[in-house]
Parts: C-alpha cells; structure tokens; sequence
C-alpha cells in the first residue's frame, strides 16, 4: 500500500525505490538534526534527569522553531504573491473575454466606413492648414 505521494510530487523524497530514510529526492537539503531528533533527544533527557542534556534540547526546540517559523514566514510570502499574481491574471482574462466579445460583435462594414470617413477628415483638415500657412521666402526661391 503506497498511500499518498505529496511528498514526491512536492519533490521531497524520490520516485519509487527505496523507504525512508534514505529516499531523499536529489534536490532536497538535509542540514543538521530535525525537529523530532531533537524532541526525541529532549525526551531522553528528562527520562535521565540530564540537566545539561534538557537545556541543550530545549535550546534545539527552540532553533527548530525559529527555523520553522523563518520558512513559514517564506512560504507565506510566495503564497501572498501567488494569490496576488492569480487574482491579476483573472482580472486579466476577463478584460480580455470582455475586449474578444466586441471585437466578434463589431460590424467590420461600419468600422471601415467609419475610419474611411475619419481619414478624410484628416486629409481635408491637413490640407486646410497647408493653405492657410502663408508662403516664406524659402518657397519663392524654390
């Protein structure tokens, strides 16, 4: 029974072969003792009355957390900006739905007429101005 395989898809542990503990998928970083290694080392601890023992345990209770909370406060901060880049490309999409339906609903014969009419517009205003500028010394020596 293999069970889930989120840790291989998240790209934890390796592809089939072999179990824990030595599965470790090769993009994965090890660094120092776990979490639970040091809650087992803690346990141990207090079952020897080790004083010593307990403060260090608790010590590494403690870095672990830190660490813990360091890579939420990191997986927080992508998650925000993923929701942020998902809620603009939804925005995005429906502008772009929005600006495809007018372009199908567009009557092309009217659009063109209708730019047609506005270069001529332009031409004769164009036209207009170059009649009204008043010739320079320049254009009689042409």
């Amino acid at each position: 029974d293999q069970g889930s395989t989120v840790l291989q898809d998240l790209g934890l542990i390796a592809q089939g072969g072999n179990y824990p503990p030595n599965n470790y998928a090769s993009s994965a970083i090890v660094q120092g003792d776990s979490m639970f290694n040091k809650l087992v080392s803690l346990r141990d601890a207090l079952f020897n009355n080790d004083t010593n023992g307990i403060n260090a345990g608790l010590g590494g209770i403690d870095e672990a957390m830190d660490n813990l909370r360091a890579h939420m406060a990191l997986v927080g901060a992508r998650q925000s900006r993923l929701e942020i880049a998902l809620e603009r490309t939804s925005k995005n999409i429906v502008y772009a739905n929005d600006i495809y339906s007018k372009i199908q609903g567009t009557d092309m014969a009217k659009a063109i007429t209708d730019l047609k009419n506005i270069e001529l517009s332009h031409q004769a205003a164009l036209q207009v101005g170059a009649r009204i500028i008043r010739p320079t010394l320049l254009d009689f020596l042409r």
